[in-house]
């Protein structure tokens, strides 16, 4: 009975390292995704200081 069982903790082992880089490549493309957003998120709020300056310069003239 015994030999039918050598190789499932290969198996196992295997499972769990795929599922473990799974989750880290699913994690780091989410930060990446994350990072991106704030970036964009950042350069909008920067443009639209830029432009109501321009407006409160224009209007003021």
């Amino acid at each position: 009975m015994q030999k039918y069982r050598t190789g499932s903790a290969l198996v196992i082992v295997a499972g769990a390292i795929t599922v473990l880089i799974i989750l880290v490549v699913a994690f780091t493309v989410a930060m990446r995704h994350q990072r991106l957003r704030a970036w964009h998120a950042t350069s909008y709020v920067q443009v639209k200081q830029l432009c109501n300056i321009g407006l409160n310069y224009a209007l003021e003239d």
